[in-house]
């Protein structure tokens, strides 16, 4: 496995998916100028439960299951659309001056 390195190293070692599949979607993404986790959530490879799932514990971030909130008591007034959607980040809540996020992929720093 010395190919493979970061959270794709991950995905094998948690048996998300096998060596060869972790490469070519590390190839993929590259390619296609994504995020590995997002590559591997859009090409249908990986659930995206179980993605959201190994980068928390990898990240050392909450996992967050939206479809278990209200949308209605989500702060989306608060920052553009189309901010939110360039950085697949959704307001979760405000409390004081402090704005909660939920993001899709927190290794996805380029945009």
């Amino acid at each position: 496995m010395s190919k493979l390195s970061g959270i794709a190293r991950q995905y094998v070692e948690q048996k998300l998916i096998d060596e060869e599949q972790a490469l070519g979607l590390v190839s993929e993404a590259n390619k296609d100028q994504r995020s590995f986790i997002l590559h591997s959530v859009l090409s249908g490879v990986c659930k995206p439960k179980d993605v959201a799932l190994l980068v928390s514990g990898e990240f050392g971030l909450p996992f967050l299951d939206l479809s278990a909130m209200d949308p209605e008591h989500f702060a989306m007034d608060l920052i553009d659309a189309d901010l939110l959607e360039k950085h697949l980040v959704l307001p979760i809540f405000k409390r004081g001056n402090r704005l909660c996020i939920a993001q899709a992929d927190p290794s996805d720093y380029l945009h």
